[in-house]
């Protein structure tokens, strides 16, 4: 089921609670639902993704509704997607604040009366303060209509705080971009929030390996929702990545990875958690995740049951500390 030498991040403040990584994937699923046509149909192998992991999948008939209820064919995908747990947004764009709000209200208004979906995204999002009413009204209105419960905005970069607190938005996409994630830093705040509070999209990432290690970053990052391909031009979001099967078991393999409880004695800190029965690991810790200082901790072998306790002995814990487990041939 898994690929071998998989590598799952796991934050660990030794201070406190632990958690594990609540990863899912963002889907902007800008392809048209040609359900007929099985080679070129994406919304199929989408819906059969999110039997493993929890999809928010956003769509985008012509630049938002296309000013009419959904053809025959969105119909047709719109069930697939629904009848299998996706969670479903409509697209509409808001030109940084400058789209009249009455505009952007009737696209709002076709969605909820006629695709039957979950939530609004919003893009061409302004990342300044001096929108937050503009972007603060229409949030209101969004969460005012009976079906729609998710507001998700897009600057595509970093977002003033005040849209997060107040909230004007419940996930902000800070990151949208082909380059630049492994340099990127986020605001100091986002540390402060639930990750689903936020998103990222990288688009133009060759390999599957670099996939991972973008998903690990975001992961590090308390960054929640995320989605990452291969696909570049002008529509990158128009196909699924050649390693989609492999992003999606990724995924569903850092959501599986549970640590379940963490003692200090001393300067030594013993972690139980679980993971993968009958497979090979090396755990490793590092309190510099700029840097490379990854320590090995353990290598061993998970038992059938799958819960294993590792006593970390690398000396001085500090208040939190990253494990690195990874999953060996």
């Amino acid at each position: 089921m898994y690929c071998s030498k998989r590598i799952v991040i796991a934050w660990l403040c030794l201070a406190a609670a632990s958690h594990a990584a609540d990863v899912r994937l963002l889907i902007p699923l800008y392809s048209y639902p040609s359900w007929d046509s099985p080679a070129s149909y994406l919304w199929d192998d989408v819906a059969a993704a999110a039997h493993q992991v929890p999809i928010t999948a956003i769509i985008n008939p012509n630049n938002g509704p296309n000013g009419a209820p959904p053809n025959s064919d969105y119909l047709v995908g719109l069930n697939d997607l629904r009848t299998n747990g996706v969670t479903i947004l409509g697209y509409v764009f808001t030109s940084y604040g400058g789209r009249d709000t009455n505009l952007v209200k009737a696209d709002i208004d076709l969605y909820d009366q006629f695709y039957n979906i979950d939530g609004i995204f919003l893009d061409e999002v302004t990342s300044g303060t001096n929108k937050l009413t503009y972007y603060g009204q229409i949030y209101d209105y969004i969460k005012s209509r009976p079906h729609l419960r998710q507001v998700v905005t897009n600057p595509g970069t970093q977002m003033d705080e005040a849209y997060v607190a107040r909230p004007a938005t419940d996930t902000t996409v800070i990151f949208e971009n082909s380059s630049g994630w492994n340099s990127y830093t986020p605001d100091a705040y986002v540390s402060h929030y639930n990750s689903q509070r936020f998103a990222m999209l990288a688009y133009n990432v060759s390999t599957a390996g670099a996939m991972r290690s973008n998903i690990d970053l975001a992961v590090q990052r308390n960054i929640a929702f995320v989605y990452v391909t291969n696909d570049g031009g002008a529509n990158p979001w128009d196909t699924l990545p050649t390693y989609w099967t492999e992003e999606v078991n990724y995924v569903r393999a850092i959501r599986e990875f549970r640590i379940t409880g963490v003692q200090v004695v001393g300067t030594n800190a013993q972690i139980s958690f679980t993971a993968f029965s009958n497979q090979l690991f090396r755990v490793a810790s590092t309190t510099n995740l700029n840097g490379n200082s990854w320590l090995t901790v353990t290598n061993r072998l998970i038992g059938a049951g799958g819960v294993v306790q590792v006593l970390d002995t690398g000396g001085g814990v500090p208040p939190c500390r990253f494990y690195r487990v990874e999953l060996l041939p």
